[in-house]
């Protein structure tokens, strides 16, 4: 068996990375009744069929998830596993709510992953000094980064809280950040 991370999960298809390469894994039938189906960001442990293809024995053991409640089954339902930082990315644009923010920071606490807010989209903020001043009363101690994806402005300093082996997950609404952050690895 080889050891792979879950790193797409749709319906039955489910993509595990391993070294350089990404498998389309199955399950075995067990997982559908043990109620421990793969997530995204599951270390898991598979025997591969082909150059292609994998199924997925194991489910390695948790450190962190991330996890809301079902509103229909109200049950928790994972949407994330073994993050080490939450990084909250709100454009200063139509998609500015402190609101939404106090919400994500909750669901941080809740999984117990250190949030970093990340303020995008500088260069068209209505009233970024305002905008700024409201963030930072319902921080606390959390940091806070103001970044211009598409000129870059800001991000060095986000690539400082990746390492190696950093699991970082992005937590905000459609559109928030112009540009993917997974390139921004130190």
């Amino acid at each position: 068996m080889k050891k792979g991370r879950v790193i797409e999960v749709q319906r039955v298809h489910i993509s595990v990375a391993l070294d350089d390469r990404v498998f389309l894994a199955t399950v075995r039938g067990e997982f559908h009744t043990t109620g421990q189906y793969p997530k995204v960001g599951d270390w898991v442990h598979v025997s591969l069929i082909d150059d292609t293809q994998a199924v997925i024995e194991e489910v390695l053991p948790r450190t962190s998830v991330i996890e809301r409640l079902d509103q229909e089954t109200q049950l928790p339902q994972v949407l994330v596993a073994n993050v080490d930082v939450i990084f909250i990315v709100m454009g200063l644009d139509g998609d500015f709510s402190v609101n939404r923010l106090e919400r994500y920071l909750l669901l941080a606490r809740q999984s117990g992953i250190d949030p970093v807010v990340v303020l995008n989209k500088i260069d068209v903020a209505t009233d970024l000094t305002k905008q700024t001043t409201q963030v930072k009363r319902v921080l606390g101690e959390v940091p806070l980064h103001l970044t211009n994806a598409v000129t870059g402005e800001g991000l060095e300093e986000i690539t400082s809280y990746f390492k190696s082996d950093t699991t970082a997950v992005l937590l905000g609404s459609s559109g928030a950040g112009t540009v993917s952050y997974t390139h921004l690895r130190a």
